[in-house]
């Protein structure tokens, strides 16, 4: 019907619009390179083999991606992308999960559209993953962020390289003892005096004569000089070599103090070793150290 209400024929064609972006086919991808970005999206996921003394024996200081385009990098002029490295949890191809960087711009790199020069990524944080969780895989997936969220398809064409720039790799080492260093230099020494040393430490807390409680010291009443000394007399053998004769005498404890003339405060200064021998070898052994 018309708008004065005449009955018309009318067709209705209806034609196609055009809703979507060409652009030209990549090159085809040639051994070795790899391929990221791009609509639909690709990614690559790089599985690495490191040897063993490198995970076990060595302290990994800086790992490094390099990245070497085999064709500049593809896109619209003037527009940037970025070159993502994330570790995975699994290892199962395609659908292999991610272990997300919480860190922006942690193990990643800003290419330019246009640009063919070499790409460095620090990949540090996923090598000494590896090192602490044996259960992850020893690979990473390596793709270009945002994926083809617009027209402007961006695509890298690469060949990687793994560089351990500075791995310090333990070396063997040398150690030597004497006969002070196996004897050793025994137990902490005890700052008590003679009469709790005799009574088993049973007045030492309240003792003014021995260095375990400060307060005690406002007990003296008068200038107090105090030591105790011991001597021991030893034999050691090593080996076929034995030596006699040996004497060793040790000031275990000193101490002086009094209260101050005319005042309430009382004073006191000790000493006492800070190790103090009460121990013998029993028994001696060679053992043989060596790095796996």
């Amino acid at each position: 019907m018309d708008s004065a209400g005449v009955a018309v024929e009318r067709s209705d064609e209806r034609s196609l619009s055009f809703d979507t972006f060409v652009f030209p086919p990549p090159p085809d991808l040639v051994e070795p390179e790899l391929n990221a970005g791009g609509a639909p999206s690709s990614r690559s996921i790089l599985r690495v083999e490191l040897p063993a003394s490198i995970i076990d024996s060595s302290n990994l200081v800086r790992v490094t991606l390099i990245v070497v385009p085999s064709v500049p990098a593809l896109g619209a002029p003037g527009d940037t992308f970025t070159l993502q490295t994330e570790p995975l949890t699994a290892d199962f191809g395609p659908k292999s999960p991610i272990v997300p960087t919480l860190v922006p711009g942690l193990g990643s790199a800003e290419i330019p559209v246009g640009s063919a020069d070499t790409v460095r990524i620090d990949v540090t944080h996923i090598a000494r993953l590896w090192r602490l969780n044996l259960s992850v895989p020893r690979s990473f997936m390596l793709r270009v962020t945002p994926e083809a969220s617009d027209t402007a398809v961006r695509r890298a064409l690469f060949v990687a390289t793994l560089s351990l720039a500075s791995v310090a790799v333990a070396t063997p080492l040398w150690g030597q003892a004497s006969l002070y260093g196996v004897l050793g230099v025994g137990l902490p020494g005890q700052a008590v005096s003679v009469r709790s040393r005799a009574l088993g430490w049973g007045l030492a807390a309240f003792d003014a004569g021995s260095a375990v409680n400060p307060a005690a010291v406002g007990l003296l009443g008068r200038l107090s000089v105090a030591a105790t000394a011991t001597t021991s007399f030893r034999k050691f053998s090593a080996g076929e070599t034995t030596a006699e004769g040996l004497r060793q005498t040790r000031f275990l404890y000193g101490m002086v103090g009094g209260r101050v003339a005319r005042s309430p405060f009382s004073f006191a200064i000790s000493f006492a070793p800070y190790l103090d021998r009460t121990s013998d070898i029993a028994s001696t052994v060679s053992p043989t150290c060596a790095a796996p």
